[in-house]
């Protein structure tokens, strides 16, 4: 009887552990609206702008439509923006996200590039799943690893009481 509430702590810690890691670092959406929402993809240079609008359009402002033209390609999100922040990794192979946001002002990344329109992004939401451990951040790295060693902890002392009993079995048999 305790084997079996021994294994059935050991398997519920187990699976506790990995579905930490694995929720996903925002959950993803799936469709958009192409009327209210922006389909971007990140940049892979440094004189770009930040993110290229796959789908969707973002509405030039009237006091920036002598800047800007129409159609707007890419563009740079604001300062300490969370999407701005994100950790390298998470930007690695499928780096598609779905945004609400609004032109807020004129930018550029170096003095020789073109400028670029600074975005208010409202909402955002990855397309595809990405989970926290992958991110390789430092506030899901710690807490993972405290919850690590929670595991090899409390399985320690599942396995010590465990042979204590077994000790005692066998003193009683003999």
């Amino acid at each position: 009887m305790r084997n079996i509430r021994f294994k059935r702590f050991f398997w519920l810690f187990t699976f506790l552990f990995l579905a930490y890691g694995f929720q996903p670092f925002k959950f993803p959406q799936f469709s958009f609206d192409e009327k209210t929402e922006l389909l971007i993809e990140t940049s892979e240079c440094s004189c770009c702008p930040d993110f290229y609008i796959v789908k969707g359009e973002l509405e030039v402002p009237k006091k920036l439509k002598k800047t800007f033209s129409n159609k707007i390609n890419g563009f740079s999100v604001e300062k300490n923006h969370e999407l701005d922040n994100l950790p390298f990794s998470l930007f690695l192979g499928d780096n598609e996200y779905i945004v609400t946001g609004e032109i807020i002002g004129i930018g550029n990344n170096d003095r020789y590039c073109p400028k670029i329109p600074i975005v208010k992004i409202t909402k955002w939401r990855p397309t595809k799943y990405k989970p926290n451990f992958f991110s390789f951040e430092v506030k899901w790295i710690i807490r993972y690893f405290y919850t690590g060693i929670g595991f090899i902890m409390f399985s320690l002392i599942l396995i010590f009481i465990r042979s204590k009993k077994n000790k005692e079995i066998k003193h009683a048999k003999s």
